[in-house]
């Protein structure tokens, strides 16, 4: 239960940080391409959900939640390019 309360709050910590810094891309160099800020936008969005689907999950199967605790930790972990087109 600690972990995923955990999760969910980095997650919107990140989300906030993230968009915080891609809104007008005023903190973002000018190297950085669009269909980059895209896809890494499309990617965080799903995150504060998901992490607060594995903490709703952990009070009815512990096992389950820890499982997609490790796939989404997978899932931030691959490069983009390795990622579904969906989140490119």
């Amino acid at each position: 239960m600690v972990l995923g309360g955990t999760y969910v709050f980095l997650a919107l910590i990140f989300n906030g940080l993230w968009w915080h810094a891609a809104r007008g891309r005023r903190l973002l160099d000018e190297s950085v391409d669009e269909a980059g800020v895209r896809a890494i936008s499309r990617s965080y969005a799903i995150g504060p959900a998901a992490y607060l689907a594995t903490f709703l999950l952990a009070l009815v199967n512990a096992p389950a939640s820890l499982g997609l605790n490790l796939f989404l930790a997978v899932f931030y972990a691959l490069p983009a390019r390795l990622l579904p087109r969906l989140f490119r």
